[in-house]
């Protein structure tokens, strides 16, 4: 049973160090404007992901979801990096190797 107990307690900090390195951007580096875009496009991204196909809020929440993506690109944050998997893309401040929108 303790060795169980050790299991698990290592376990959960392995996630909490994988959840430490793999978070968005910090809201307090970001420009007033840019933390708008942010709260707005995550806003956005739940409507859109969340919403039915057949609605057309669905829609428009994923059109201007995507449209805020794009300012946030021209603001210097982009959403991860080529190559890497959707789950472990965070908002970054734009590197080389980032992802960049395209315009809707």
């Amino acid at each position: 049973m303790r060795t169980i107990s050790l299991f698990v307690l290592c376990l959960a900090g392995l996630l909490a160090v994988s959840r430490a390195t793999a978070q968005d951007i910090d809201l307090g580096t970001m420009s007033p404007a840019g933390r708008v875009l942010l709260q707005d496009y995550r806003a956005y991204d739940g409507r859109c992901r969340g919403g039915s196909g057949d609605n057309s809020e669905t829609w428009v929440a994923c059109g201007a979801r995507d449209y805020i993506g794009v300012l946030l690109n021209d603001a210097g944050y982009c959403l991860g990096e080529k190559d890497q998997p959707g789950f472990e893309m965070v908002w970054h401040v734009c590197t080389p190797n980032s992802n960049r929108l395209e315009k809707p």
